[in-house]
Formats: C-alpha cells, sequence, structure tokens
C-alpha cells in the first residue's frame, strides 16, 4: 500500500512570536497562548497572524515549518529548531539595523536556511519586507514548490512615505526584482482592495490576488465578547462617572501620523473634562506624545505600553470610538491592521484616511464609523463628539461593526486560506 503523506508548507517570515514555551523536543505539543507583547505593534501582529496561520494549516492537516528570525537577544550561532504545538519552528539568529543593509541579511539568511531544509509543496513568504517576496519565490523554484506571497506591505513603494529612504539604485533593483518575484508567484494576498488595485496597475495579474483583512485575537482569551446587551444598549459612556474613551493603538510614522489627533485632543480636553485620548503603543513617537503630554499639563492624553496578548481584545473594547489614521499617498500600499482589530472590538472606528482607502470603501458598506480627510480638524472634532453626546449614531456603529465583524474574522479568513493554499500547491509525486 502506497505510504500517504501530509501536504507540507514552508512559511518563511521575519515575525513569529518566541515569548511562549517553544519546545526543542519533538513531541507534539498543545500550542500555548501568548502572555507578552513583541517589541512594537506592527511586529506583534504580523507575528500573531502568522502564528494563526501555521496551527490553522496544522488543524486541517498540513506539516508546518516556520523559518523566522530569532529574537535580537539570542547569542546562539546558526538556527535552533524548536515545536509550538505541532508546527516546527526554526529560528535564524540574524543581526543587523533596521536599514536596507538589515533587510539583506535577513533574506540572505532566511534564503540560505531555507535550502537546507527538505522540500516542502508550498513556500508561503511574509513579505512585510519586499526582500521576503524575492527570497520566497527563488526558495520556491530551487526547491520546485508552489509559491504565495503575503503581501502586508508594498514595498518598497511605501517606504518613502515612512520617511524611509534608499538609494535610488537600491530602490529601483527592489522594486523590479519584487514585482518579478509577485508576477510569478501562484498567488498573492493583499490586505485590501486597494492594495490589489495598486498590483494590479503594476502588472500583477488579478486572478492570482486574493483579498484577505488581517483579523482579531484567535488565541483563547484573545476573542472580543460583547459586552452590550443589543436590546437595552449599555455603552460605558452613559455612566457619566466613566471618562469617554478615544483610543489609538499600534504604529505611529509618517504614514500614519496622529498630529490631526492630538491637536483635536488638546482642543476637546480643554473644553470638556468627560472625554479622554489614549495611546497605546511605544517608540520615539509616543516619547515625543509623552513629552507634550508633560509640557502642557494634559492629564487626560494618556500613554499605554502594548498589552499582553491575553489583554489585548479587553483593551480594545474599553476604548468608546478607536481612531486610524493613514497618510493619503500611503492609500493603496497599505491597510493599517488596527482598524480590523478596533472593528472586531464592535465600537466606532473614525478614520482620518482618503475617501479611496479600504477603510473608507469598508464603511460606505458597513456604516462603523466615519472617514475624515487628513487636514479637516473640524470634521474630526465634530465626529469624536458625535458619538460622545449621541447614544444613538454610537449604537448604530456599535451595531454595524457586529455585522462587519461577522463577515471579516478569523474563520471567514482561516477559509480563503485553506482555499487559496490547497489550489495553488503542485506535490510532486
Amino acid at each position: 500500500m502506497q505510504k500517504i503523506t501530509k501536504p507540507s508548507i514552508l512559511i518563511m517570515a521575519r515575525h513569529y512570536p518566541f515569548q511562549y514555551p517553544l519546545r526543542d523536543t519533538g513531541a507534539a505539543t498543545a500550542a500555548t497562548p501568548l502572555t507578552t507583547p513583541l517589541d512594537g505593534a506592527t511586529k506583534y501582529m504580523t507575528a500573531r497572524l502568522n502564528r494563526d496561520l501555521a496551527h490553522d494549516l496544522v488543524a486541517a492537516g498540513w506539516d508546518v515549518t516556520v523559518l523566522a528570525v530569532a529574537g535580537a537577544k539570542t547569542r546562539k550561532l546558526g538556527a535552533t529548531f524548536l515545536k509550538d504545538g505541532e508546527v516546527n519552528v526554526v529560528r535564524v539568529p540574524v543581526r543587523g539595523r533596521k536599514h536596507y543593509m538589515g533587510f539583506l541579511k535577513i533574506w540572505f539568511a532566511l534564503y540560505k536556511a531555507s535550502l537546507k531544509l527538505n522540500r516542502r509543496d508550498v513556500v508561503l513568504s511574509v513579505s512585510d519586507t519586499p526582500f521576503l517576496a524575492i527570497a520566497g519565490a527563488r526558495a520556491a523554484k530551487q526547491k520546485q514548490s508552489s509559491h504565495i506571497n503575503w503581501c502586508h506591505e508594498i514595498l518598497p513603494d511605501l517606504w518613502p512615505y515612512m520617511g524611509y529612504k534608499l538609494p535610488a539604485f537600491v530602490t529601483r533593483w527592489l522594486d523590479r526584482h519584487h514585482m518579478d518575484a509577485l508576477k510569478a508567484a501562484d498567488h498573492v494576498v493583499v490586505a485590501g482592495r486597494c492594495m490589489r488595485e495598486h498590483l494590479v496597475y503594476k502588472g500583477v495579474s488579478d486572478k492570482h490576488i486574493s483579498v484577505i483583512p488581517p483579523w482579531a485575537n484567535a488565541d483563547p482569551g484573545g476573542s472580543v465578547t460583547d459586552d452590550l446587551a443589543q436590546d437595552n444598549p449599555t455603552p460605558r459612556h452613559v455612566d457619566h462617572t466613566i471618562l469617554f474613551r478615544v483610543m489609538y493603538t499600534g504604529t505611529i510614522n509618517a504614514a500614519m501620523p496622529v498630529s490631526p489627533l492630538l491637536d483635536v485632543a488638546m482642543s476637546i480636553t480643554k473644553e470638556y473634562n468627560d472625554i479622554e485620548f489614549v495611546f497605546v503603543g511605544e517608540g520615539i513617537a509616543f516619547e515625543k506624545i509623552s513629552a507634550l503630554k508633560a509640557r502642557h499639563g494634559l492629564d487626560r492624553i494618556k500613554l499605554l505600553p502594548p498589552p499582553p496578548h491575553h489583554h489585548a481584545a479587553t483593551m480594545m473594547a474599553s476604548a468608546d470610538v478607536h481612531v486610524v489614521t493613514l497618510k493619503p499617498e500611503a492609500t493603496g500600499l497599505i491597510v493599517p491592521s488596527s482598524f480590523y482589530t478596533a472593528m472586531a472590538s464592535h465600537r466606532p472606528v473614525v478614520c482620518i484616511a482618503s475617501d479611496q482607502s479600504e477603510m473608507a470603501r469598508l464603511l460606505s458598506e458597513y456604516p462603523f464609523g466615519d472617514v475624515v480627510v487628513h487636514d479637516d480638524q473640524n470634521r474630526l472634532r465634530e465626529t469624536i463628539l458625535k458619538y460622545r453626546h449621541d447614544r444613538h449614531e454610537w449604537f448604530n456603529a456599535h451595531q454595524a461593526g457586529i455585522t462587519a465583524h461577522a463577515k471579516l474574522n478569523h474563520d471567514t479568513a482561516r477559509g480563503d486560506w485553506l482555499r487559496i493554499i490547497k489550489s495553488s500547491f503542485k506535490p510532486i509525486l
């Protein structure tokens, strides 16, 4: 009788969460929920999504290996082979600054390590850097595997809008080879329709691109539970002894600036004593907000560090309104993942973004918030106050968020991913 083997996949990614007990034994162990955040909101989200997908594939009968960069504090030379439940994890130590040469080191290290592994039916590259799409394409070609690229950001196109400058010859080289890798891939997955349109404009076949938005926490304890009785809503802000909370979570950079929100926050907190603004994250931008807060004595502008994984949903649900920002020039190059986690909290979401963005499109289909253009601070102020003072507006957005989350969640994403991967791979018999 012919031996039946599992279909296999190699996931090449920069980030995979290592703060839980990874085991160096070959025995199958239960996956352990995350207990602490990774450094940086983007790293945390990307790592969590990679892990969720890996375990989804294991549950669907796949043999899954994740090839990722080891933590910055590791001193061990050479790859480390570990287990996360039934997911095989290969950690490759890479040292390098956050610079294109550092990304090049990651590309070379992961590509070199992939060639030492046994062939997998599918190579999935997670490109939060264009180098990994190129590495995945070359590894797949070398091993005669199918190649799927998960494109969180379209790079290097996005980098100038993030204030990240590269030599022109490097940008041209990256753009050419990155697009060649995407055009040759069996499939490309992006976070929004605007990203798909940008790739089609650059020559990638529309038939080979799928939109799968990032999903909210899939781990036990990470899911959002609705704490509002739908027949008799009692949102937090009905109790005037509790401050109405406006929250921003995630990355702050030139592509996702918060200066319009800060200006409005300073204005509103001076006039209203029952509203607070909370910024969740870390890094230089948050340090600048802290200095501004101290300089002006802004007690109701608060800063919080990223929460442990199992508290993330509770923190998101503690807000009355979420704010997400995206510079108009970055439309089509990225969809902030914080938009989807805010949607999953079933709270109104105010987006400071272009009306051509994926966020604007989704809000036109499911009105769980508003889109405000970047320089319209009066409208931003009025929109936040609308949700503060009009219970019906708030509750209508809350209900629309529930409807949207029912359509865009981990379950629907899992089904889309399994369909794409199953239809793409070409096993060697």
